[in-house]
């Protein structure tokens, strides 16, 4: 089901006004930003993750058949 992506994603990320930022230590990241790695706080469980989220949600969008541009 191509919509457990996106679930996912909000599962470990929110987007308010432009801004992504991670679930469990508030650690954010413009869009503008969206090439850079998103630094997490030393105390959050996916500090050690290189995970980027805007791509993350460009794939989720994409799997729904949704453009994220």
């Amino acid at each position: 089901m191509p919509s457990s992506d996106l679930q996912e994603w909000n599962f470990h990320w929110r987007l308010v006004a432009g801004i992504v930022s991670c679930r469990k230590c508030l650690a954010h990241q413009s869009e503008e930003l969206r090439n850079a790695l998103l630094v997490h706080t030393d105390t959050c469980p996916y500090r050690l993750s290189k995970r980027t989220p805007w791509d993350e949600l460009g794939r989720a969008l994409h799997n729904i058949g949704v453009s994220d541009h």
